[in-house]
């Protein structure tokens, strides 16, 4: 027989690829937490220490990314499932043992919480999928996805707004609210001065000529320039062609949206119901903010949020969903 990871050649009375390490069909499982494969009948995981017998027959499983493929290819799922968002295209046609009901919640669950969490080297979500008054969630990590049957949408959300807490340091309010065309002016000053500082670290400033060159572009940056310097995010110096250095709080302002710690996307979907707006949270060092964009003029604005009010988004998301059906 083959290892169906590595291809190896393997014993039929083989438990484990000699090659590879891979649980062999009929050999044991797989620990849901860490992924680890544990002898048929072992009691706790050799890696993390997860009680396997706790695990058994409560509905949760660990899928590998192959297997998830493999269902997306064999049935039909709708947008809201999880599958429509990391598994379309092509894929062998074959079955995967899932129970009927979880199955059914997966492909097409009537209402489903995202919280998806992006840092600079992982991607990682939380899903809620409703299906029947019943309860399913959806974890995604290392080695596959985690399905598990979820008592309560409470239960979830508590633990969601437990993660995000994790990443406020400071709790303030500050606001700042930024023009789509002076962010966009904001950032290509970023750029620049980056470009320049690496040839010279005593250049950590553009000038408006070389600005409108870089962008190309027939707006009036002259006044987009002074909206930036009266709200504190730039300094000019001079006047003809003023030279323009990047204050403290514009740089933080584009690290805070191109350089995240941490940056969470809250979306709530449900069946018949589209264009939900979708809650955005990023975090930098000491800075943890609500990201927003005013419907009508298009402005990004940026919150500093505390803990109580977290969790009010949170909760507001839900439950104002759960009412539009």
């Amino acid at each position: 027989m083959q290892c169906p990871q590595c291809k190896a050649a393997c014993e039929n009375s083989d438990k484990f690829c000699m090659s590879c390490g891979f649980l062999l069909e009929g050999a044991g499982v797989q620990c849901p937490d860490c992924g680890t494969s544990v002898l048929q009948g072992g009691r706790f995981c050799p890696a993390c220490g997860r009680d396997m017998k706790k695990t058994q027959g409560n509905g949760h499983i660990l899928l590998t990314q192959e297997e998830l493929t493999a269902i997306a290819g064999s049935h039909e799922y709708t947008a809201l499932s999880p599958l429509a968002v990391y598994y379309q295209g092509p894929a062998e046609k074959k079955q995967t043992a899932m129970e009927t009901t979880l199955l059914n919640a997966v492909l097409n669950p009537s209402r489903a919480f995202y919280l998806m969490e992006l840092t600079a080297n992982s991607f990682q979500q939380d899903v809620l999928l409703v299906r029947d008054s019943s309860y399913f969630r959806w974890e995604e990590n290392d080695f596959g996805v985690s399905i598990s049957r979820e008592v309560s949408p409470r239960v979830f959300i508590a633990r969601i707004a437990t993660r995000l807490e994790q990443s406020i340091v400071n709790e303030n309010t500050s606001l700042t609210t930024i023009r789509k065309e002076s962010l966009k002016v904001l950032v290509a000053i970023n750029i620049l001065c980056r470009e320049l500082s690496a040839i010279d670290q005593a250049a950590a400033f553009v000038t408006l000529s070389h600005l409108e060159s870089f962008l190309d572009s027939k707006e009036n940056l002259a006044a987009i320039i002074g909206e930036l310097f009266t709200q504190g995010f730039v300094r000019l110096i001079g006047k003809e062609d003023p030279l323009i250095v990047l204050e403290p709080k514009g740089e933080e302002l584009f690290l805070l949206l191109n350089a995240y710690d941490r940056f969470f996307i809250i979306q709530v979907l449900a069946e018949g119901v589209s264009g939900y707006p979708s809650i955005n949270f990023a975090a930098r060092n000491d800075a943890f903010c609500l990201i927003t964009n005013d419907r009508v003029s298009g402005d990004l604005v940026i919150r500093g949020v505390d803990r109580e009010g977290m969790r009010s988004l949170i909760n507001w998301s839900w439950t104002s969903m759960l009412n539009a059906q």
